[in-house]
């Protein structure tokens, strides 16, 4: 990898001119092209940034995405089969369900969805071709070179295949490539390479190309003021938004556990209390060299009041006992990255003449709620916990 991270210099002189993302990542940011991290970053980079795609990294998002539609789908065929099992002529109604082809409609709005997201980037498909990729690949495997490396490196062969594609793509154009991947043989295999580089994130992308100019920064203390201000606009159409969300985020919570019980909590209800933006946290990107359009990210701290229900698990002399609790309330405070969008005379307008739209930064978020929300549960005949001591949370079972 070109040594460090890039430079202003790299940046400017538009050496740094394409990123890639691994599948890993895309899955991350849950496939959400329309909305989130994965959207704003068409607004984040400069237009000059081309988006490099591997043809291995399209196949594998539409395979991981439609591993989720045949699932359900054998689930609904499954289904109609007991309904007929069960209710026989009944529910002949229902016969063209079964006949109904979930997976190919599904492959088609997919790829239809990815094209749509290139199509926000000067992006290119990088196809596995080129003279001796084969034979490099098997060089790296024999050799144990990165992205080989470890146990299981016979599942590296598409990654090696995807880094070699990619680096021959950048050589031949003698540009520098940014791979987004938390995987550390992504990461290795940059540190030999002349021509990539590599973060973990697409946080991390979009932090290289934070805007710090005068007009940047101006954009950016006009939101901290307004956010500063009790009360403000802008904090209740947070607050509205987050609220109009709720169902729809997949809030996900940890379960709890020792080495004697486990609790394993279902929410089925959210309120969203409080939500404050922190003034201090804004960041900005310009989007438009006319000052005309942003985005921006503030973190905002989220005070919930959580439904939920569950199981627990407790450990004895005969194995695992599964038991049921009802639903009761949990208040939890998250803190969460939010997305605006603003378009206007950024410099010249207040804040509140801007239009602007709200995405959330993640769409599932976890939720750690620990042992303490549960001590007051009951269960028939005494508390929930009762007898558990709070040992060492890191313990497996």
């Amino acid at each position: 990898m070109p040594k460090g991270a890039p430079d202003p210099l790299d940046i400017t002189s538009r050496r740094l001119s394409a990123f890639t993302l691994d599948t890993s990542v895309i899955e991350a940011a849950g496939f959400n092209f329309a909305n989130g991290p994965l959207k704003m970053l068409a607004n984040q980079l400069p237009p000059w940034m081309m988006f490099a795609i591997s043809s291995v990294v399209e196949q594998e998002v539409l395979k991981h995405r439609l591993a989720h539609v045949e699932k359900a789908e054998m689930q609904i065929k499954s289904g109609y089969q007991d309904l007929r099992r069960h209710g026989g002529a009944a529910f002949a109604s229902a016969e063209p369900v079964r006949k109904l082809d979930f997976v190919t409609e599904a492959a088609s709005i997919f790829e239809d969805q990815l094209t749509q997201y290139m199509n926000l980037f000067r992006s290119i498909h990088i196809p596995l071709t080129g003279a001796g990729l084969a034979e490099e690949v098997f060089r790296l495997y024999f050799n144990a070179q990165p992205p080989f490396g470890g146990a299981s490196k016979k599942h590296e062969f598409p990654d090696a295949a995807i880094l070699l594609s990619l680096e021959e793509f950048a050589r031949s154009r003698q540009i520098q490539l940014l791979a987004v991947s938390k995987d550390d043989g992504w990461g290795a295999f940059a540190e030999r390479s002349d021509f990539i580089y590599r973060v973990k994130s697409i946080e991390e992308l979009a932090e290289l190309f934070e805007n710090r100019t005068p007009n940047a920064i101006s954009i950016g203390r006009k939101l901290t003021e307004e956010f500063s201000q009790p009360n403000a606009a802008l904090t209740r159409s947070i607050k509205q938004f987050l609220q109009g969300q709720r169902d729809s985020i997949q809030w996900a919570p940890k379960p709890w556990h020792n080495f004697a019980a486990r609790i394993d909590a279902s929410i089925v209800n959210t309120e969203i209390l409080s939500a404050v933006p922190q003034a201090d946290s804004v960041r900005v990107w310009l989007a438009s060299g006319a000052n005309e359009s942003c985005v921006a990210q503030v973190s905002v701290i989220v005070q919930l009041r959580l439904t939920v229900d569950g199981f627990l698990f407790e450990r004895t002399a005969a194995g695992w006992r599964e038991i049921a609790f009802n639903a009761g309330l949990v208040d939890q405070q998250l803190e969460l990255p939010v997305f605006l969008e603003f378009a206007g005379n950024l410099l010249g307008q207040d804040v509140s003449e801007w239009s602007m739209a709200i995405s959330l930064g993640n769409e599932i978020v976890s939720v750690d709620m620990g042992k303490a929300p549960f001590e007051n549960f009951k269960i028939p005949g005494r508390s929930l916990l009762a007898d558990f001591d709070d040992l060492d949370s890191d313990i497996p079972f």
